[in-house]
This record gives structure tokens, sequence and C-alpha cells, in this order.
């Protein structure tokens, strides 16, 4: 009976040290887990970051090129009108002052 006890307490004691050993592993696991985790989302963010200001610079020179069309568009068009209307062309000079006047009246 006593051999019996010695080995259930032999068999306790090991299989506490094998649940405190994995334990152990499962902790530093996790830490490894975590700092590996950490580094990717820095560098998920840094691209991220990098990718969202090309995308807002490329909306920018879009929008500046496509205000800049919008522009001549006007002009051609104004001048279009003034000709039927006048019967006679303007000069490109006062129909950029016109298109300036409206322009600059609208955002007022």
């Amino acid at each position: 009976m006593q051999a019996l006890r010695c080995l259930e307490q032999g068999y306790e004691a090991t299989l506490a040290e094998a649940h405190a050993k994995a334990r152990g592993l499962i902790a530093e696991t996790h830490e490894k887990n975590m700092a590996a985790l950490n580094e990717q989302t820095a560098t998920a963010s840094k691209r991220f970051e990098r990718e969202v200001g090309q995308s807002l610079e490329r909306i920018e020179a879009a929008r500046r090129q496509a205000l800049g069309g919008l522009r001549d568009v006007t002009m051609g068009l104004a001048a279009e009108i003034t000709t039927k209307i006048a019967g006679r062309a303007p000069s490109p000079e006062s129909v950029s002052r016109a298109v300036d006047a409206a322009t600059s009246a609208e955002a007022a």
C-alpha cells in the first residue's frame, strides 16, 4: 500500500511538473506570437499610411487636372457663345477675365 501511495505521489508530482512546463511554454509562445503580431501590425500600418498618402496625392493631382480642364472648357464655351451671339470672337483676355470674375463670384 505504501508503494502504491509513493507511486501516486510521484505520478502527481510529475504531472504537476509537466503542467507547469506546458504553462510556461504556452506563455513563452504567446509572448513570441504577440511580439511578431505587433511587428507585423506596425509594418502594415506604415504601409497603409504610405499608400493612403500616395492615394491622396493622386486624387489631388486628378482634381487639379480636372479643374484645370474645366476652366479651359468654360473659356472655350464662353468664347463660342459670345461669337454666336455677338457675331464676332472675343479676345482671349476678355474671356479669361469674364470666366475669372464668374468663378470668383460663385466662390464668394
